[in-house]
Order: structure tokens, then C-alpha cells, then sequence
């Protein structure tokens, strides 16, 4: 199996964005992409350094990394894996008196990819992450689909703000920033949580399918701000996108989003980012 990828910030601060990729026997392999929720705290309670975030997403993955079996499904070892993260941040940090919206979260996808006389793809997802398949004659099919209802709230807040005047991106922020809050508080004591956490309620939600692709099939997996030039930007299809990163690398895709968020100074009037850390896993079996 061939593997391309990509992973970058979308500016200045540590990359938010994580991949992991673990080849677990002769025929597993585990691909794993995490997106990093962007902190809505006033501060970093855990890690000055890097970013709570990155602290998240990197630890958790490393702890993940320990526990990986063919025997064990993609929930219980998430499950355990979050277990063991939690206990060790109580001990570490249980005396930072971190506020509630400033715990971190992520969103994951996690795709085990079994090779045998066809592909098999077993998909676990938290959060907003894309996954998509190109069939041995170029249809493209979203593997999980999924639309963030949360995106369409600040759209639609962003669009209210600038028709009151305010325009500027520090003071739309400012303005957003109760809400924001609010929002991730709800994330983060939801008793089935949607998105990974450190301290969940209860199990967590994932949206979980098994599918079985031809070998000539080339599979996709990314992060929201690999795919803004879809479903933020409206540059191209879905369809269209896919071909693209087939044809010319995710690298080069990449460019390509950075270029256009470069050249079109409105882009960030479509989200509250100008720009955004950007991940993607293109596997061609």
C-alpha cells in the first residue's frame, strides 16, 4: 500500500492537526487522523509550549499507539486509551484549577484498512473529519457522512456581525467567544460525547461502518481544513476534489489551498479562521 501525506498549520501557532499511521500486522494497517478543536481558553493551562491541543491530540495518540491489537476493537481501544489519559492528567494537573471550555477536545477518524483478497475498511468517527473513495472506474462516495450542525450557527452569526459593521476577525472573535464557549462546555460534559475528550460522560457517540473496496480503489482521509476548498470555499466538487488529489498529490493540494486563502482576502468572511491547520491520508491499495 502507498500512503501520501500531508499535515501542516494553517498559520503561525503548533499545528493542531495530527496523523497516525501504525501498520499493525502483515495485512492491518491503522490510519488515524485527528483535528484538534481550536482553544477557546484565555490561556494554556497544560502546555505553554506546544498548545493544550497539540498536547492533547499528540499524547493521546501516543498512549493509543501502546494499546493497538488486532483483537481489539476501534471503540474499546479508544475507550481505554482516553481511560488512561485521563488518570494520568488528574495526576498531573488536577491543582491547575482549569476552567470547563478550556479542557481540550479533537475530532477522529479512525480507518483500519485489512488487505485480503479485497480491502476491507472499518471506519470509527468523532467530530468532522472526511473520509472519501474513489472506486477502479472514478466514482468518488463520502464513506461518512456527516454535516457539523455547528458550522451553519457561525456562519450565520459571522454574517450578522458584518452586516452590523463589524468586520474586523480579532472583534468578530471577541464577539463569538461567549457562544464558543458555551458550546464547548456542552461538548465536553455531553453524556454521549460527540467528539473525543479527556473526561467523557459516558461512552462515547461514534459513527462506526465496515465497507469492502476493490484494491484499484483510492481512499482519502482529512481534516476540515484539507477540505475547505469544497464545502467552505465551493472551488469544486466533491467529485472534482477527489480526482484532483488522486492526480496531483496532497501536497500539491495543499499549495493550492494556501494560495487561494493567500490571494482571496474574503476567505475568511466563510469561516471564523482565514485559514486552517490542514491534514490528509491518501492511500492507494
Amino acid at each position: 500500500m502507498q500512503i501520501d501525506e500531508i499535515s501542516e498549520s494553517g498559520g503561525t501557532n503548533p499545528n493542531e492537526d495530527l496523523i497516525f499511521i501504525c501498520p499493525l500486522s502483515d495485512i492491518i494497517t491503522d490510519v488515524v487522523v485527528f483535528d484538534g478543536a481550536t482553544s477557546v481558553a484565555e490561556k494554556n493551562y497544560i502546555d505553554e509550549g506546544r498548545g493544550d491541543v497539540a498536547w492533547f491530540v499528540t499524547h493521546f495518540s501516543e498512549i493509543l499507539a501502546t494499546i493497538l491489537r488486532p483483537e481489539l476493537s476501534q471503540a474499546e481501544s479508544v475507550q481505554r486509551a482516553i481511560e488512561m489519559l485521563r488518570v494520568q492528567f488528574q495526576t498531573r494537573f488536577e491543582n491547575k484549577n482549569i476552567p470547563p471550555y478550556a479542557y481540550p477536545i479533537a475530532a477522529m477518524t479512525w480507518v483500519r484498512i485489512i488487505k485480503q483478497e479485497t480491502i476491507h475498511i472499518n471506519i470509527y468517527a468523532l467530530g468532522d473529519c472526511k473520509v472519501l473513495l474513489m472506486n477502479e472506474v472514478g466514482c468518488v462516495k463520502d464513506l461518512d457522512q456527516y454535516h457539523n450542525p455547528q458550522e451553519n450557527i457561525l456562519k450565520d452569526a459571522i454574517a450578522k456581525l458584518r452586516e452590523e459593521g463589524i468586520t474586523d476577525v480579532v472583534a468578530i472573535w471577541d464577539k463569538l467567544l461567549p457562544t464558543l464557549r458555551a458550546r464547548r462546555e456542552e461538548q465536553i460534559f455531553n453524556r454521549v460525547p460527540t467528539v473525543l475528550c479527556m473526561n467523557p460522560q459516558g461512552s462515547f457517540s461514534a459513527r462506526e461502518s465496515s465497507w469492502q473496496v476493490s484494491k484499484e480503489s483510492r481512499l482519502m482521509v482529512m481534516t476540515d481544513g484539507f477540505y475547505r476548498m469544497v464545502d467552505v470555499y465551493q472551488r469544486f466538487t466533491m467529485q472534482e476534489f477527489m480526482r484532483r488529489c488522486v492526480h496531483l498529490g496532497v501536497k500539491e493540494i495543499l499549495r493550492d489551498i494556501r494560495q487561494f486563502e493567500e490571494d482571496k482576502l474574503n476567505s475568511g468572511t466563510l469561516s471564523v479562521k482565514k485559514a486552517d491547520d490542514a491534514s490528509a491520508v491518501l492511500c492507494k491499495f
